[in-house]
């Protein structure tokens, strides 16, 4: 065995170590990244599964129907990526946040749990349909007035 044979041997196993080294740390990067996105996933599900909505009674007056609807879950949900919808088409209402006193909060993005937002629309529809941030919906039949 000459030296060609050992220099050669040795630019393999550093060859090997190199490319094994490359593999390692790319193989638990992406373990790393499965891992938080299933993470995620189980805490959006159980976000999505402690999330509960509910529409009260709608009423009509002075030319505007007030539909309410409140949290009964046990999530803080954003006021801004909760959508209204009304006969299946979006509606951009602002909606007026009632805590458990009745009284309107002011300039907030959460709505928390037992709080009810009041949404002010226009008479002539049908039905009304609001949508959480995580897909959890309530449908209400607007009563004719």
């Amino acid at each position: 065995m000459g030296f060609s044979v050992s220099g050669s041997t040795v630019v393999i196993l550093i060859g090997c170590l190199i490319a094994f080294s490359a593999a390692f740390t790319v193989a638990t990067d992406s373990f790393d990244r499965v891992t938080t996105a299933q993470d995620e996933r189980a805490d959006r599900l159980l976000d999505r599964q402690n999330t509960a909505i509910e529409i009260g009674v709608t009423s009509e007056d002075n030319g505007t129907v007030t539909v309410p609807v409140t949290n009964t879950g046990s999530t803080v949900l954003s006021i801004d990526r909760t959508d209204l919808l009304v006969d299946g088409e979006y509606r951009n209402a602002e909606p007026t946040v009632l805590d458990g006193s009745d009284e309107p909060k002011e300039e907030t993005d959460l709505w928390l749990p037992g709080e009810t937002l009041e949404y002010g629309i226009e008479p002539g529809g049908e039905s009304v349909k609001i949508v959480t941030q995580n897909g959890v919906a309530a449908t209400a039949i607007l009563e004719a007035a």
